[in-house]
């Protein structure tokens, strides 16, 4: 008895090493899809002076596109920033100015203070406002609750997010919580918990995700729920999600990070094509961070190792100085240059109390007024959020969402494994013939598209482990050879 013999080369050695097991995880060629940020920006934006301008508290960053709704105590706008479509609604309390663009009257640029204005002439840049917005008196507020746990792009995924925020809109929600907690895994499967894994190719899996919080959700919903990320862990890709959000709160030893060592990454080869490569991942991940309202530095801070970031804080005002922290003027330090003395050791990189890059903890994002709050229990975020007496948790089926469709995924999984081995196991009958190599190949093509079945079925999942493109390659291989074969 001999096996079917096929020699496909080096990639399906990768997969027959890992499948038995599993498939070798596939990275997707990037070659070409590079934006032209400013002309992307300037087809979808109108001129600047037409433009409506938000000035955050805190980080004096500016949030310019078009005001579509306006109340006493928020404001909801949308734009595009780096190709990336948002509309994101903002607490007056976290907005330092309005600035609204002409009018198609052809009215003059006018200048709304939604907070004392700071002095022209101080260069301090005020804090954000982080108190909660009190609910209005005698409403009930419905708080819908969701755990996105397990790994990143695999159990947190866009489909079970979507139909947990349909189950919300389904529930009438006006407050949806999305709890963050991702393991962090390299390709093999193996755990990481540090932030030198380099893992800010995530980002690709991240943008199938962000636009269901910045395109899907104002869309869809009549009127706006607050959209709140409690974050336990977000290290990865994970980390890019809560920023698209103005609302974070953190537990108390909570971790945002994970995404350091960019330039290492790409700077490999032709150095045309690594710049193009890292400006469009920053690119991407920068228009969330100004959808969301926080300094695009600090994106930096946390991809670069050679970005150097000190931050000054006093009282109510933050200032961030892109070099090395003057102690003597009351400086601090968030991010060297990561070079000579100053690289990180590694007991302090898996520790994640380095500054070759920034990984946030739970103080640090609140002394930079990235977190609103440091929550240990939903009862703790519920009083931050001024919601333990008004407001309601909404018994919906996120659990059952979100537990279903791990269990699906991983029972998958399996199922691809056993598939795998099987197609491998396949054998000529005696005597050999014809007849008996072609009811092989048969049975090898029918194990191949019933993989693709379930590939297809959990594709966002699945696809970086089992590349649908090579088996099909498997399958033409086969094919071919049943028609090149002869009696």
């Amino acid at each position: 008895m001999s096996k079917v013999q096929c020699k496909y080369g080096w990639s399906v050695e990768r997969l027959a090493r890992l499948a038995g097991l599993a498939m070798v995880g596939w990275t997707a060629a990037t070659g070409g899809m590079a934006l032209a940020q400013g002309a992307a920006d300037s087809k979808a934006a109108p001129a600047a002076d037409e433009e409506d301008v938000l000035v955050m508290k805190g980080t004096n960053l500016e949030i310019r596109g078009t005001i579509i709704e306006e109340t006493d105590t928020k404001i909801r706008i949308k734009g595009v920033k780096y190709g990336i479509p948002f509309e994101t609604e903002y607490a007056k309390s976290d907005i330092l100015t309005i600035r609204r663009g002409k009018k198609a009257e052809g009215t003059n640029t006018t200048k709304t203070p939604a907070a004392p204005a700071a002095n022209p002439g101080d260069t301090k840049t005020p804090a954000r406002e982080t108190k909660p917005e009190p609910a209005a008196a005698g409403d009930q507020v419905r708080v819908y609750y969701a755990e996105l746990k397990g790994e990143f792009g695999t159990d947190i995924t866009q489909t079970p997010i979507r139909r947990a925020i349909k189950d919300a809109q389904d529930n009438k929600a006006d407050v949806i919580i999305f709890m963050l907690e991702n393991e962090l895994k390299m390709r093999d499967g193996s755990e990481v918990s540090n932030d030198v894994a380099g893992l800010f190719d995530q980002i690709f899996r991240a943008e199938a995700m962000t636009p269901i919080f910045v395109e899907e959700i104002p869309k869809q919903w009549p009127k706006q729920p607050k959209i709140v990320f409690w974050v336990k862990q977000a290290m990865g890709g994970a980390s890019l999600l809560p920023f698209v959000c103005p609302n974070i709160y953190m537990s108390s030893d909570a971790r945002i990070g994970g995404i350091g060592y960019l330039t290492e990454m790409i700077n490999r080869g032709d150095k045309v094509v690594a710049d193009k490569q890292y400006s469009l991942r920053l690119g991407h991940a920068r228009g969330w961070f100004i959808a969301g309202g926080y300094d695009p530095r600090l994106l930096h801070a946390m991809a670069v190792r050679d970005y150097v970031l000190s931050a000054k804080i006093t009282g109510d005002s933050i200032e961030y100085f892109e070099r090395m922290a003057d102690p003597l003027k009351g400086e601090v330090l968030l991010t060297d240059d990561g070079a000579g003395p100053n690289v990180d050791s590694m007991g302090d990189r898996v520790r994640s109390i380095g500054n070759d890059v920034l990984t946030l903890d739970s103080k640090t994002a609140r002394t930079l007024r990235i977190s609103k709050g440091t929550a240990d229990s939903l009862d703790d975020l519920m009083f931050q959020l001024g919601l333990d007496r008004t407001g309601k948790i909404i018994p919906g089926r996120s659990k059952q969402i979100m537990e279903g469709w791990s269990r699906d995924v991983a029972d998958a999984t399996k199922r691809l494994q056993v598939l795998w081995r099987e197609y491998n196991e396949v054998t000529v009958a005696e005597p050999g013939g014809f007849d008996e190599r072609s009811k092989a190949r048969s049975t090898q093509i029918a194990k191949l598209n019933q993989m693709l079945e379930l590939i297809r079925r959990y594709e966002e999942a699945l696809a970086d482990q089992f590349p649908e493109v090579q088996i099909r390659g498997l399958i033409d291989r086969i094919k071919f050879q049943q028609m090149s074969d002869r009696r």
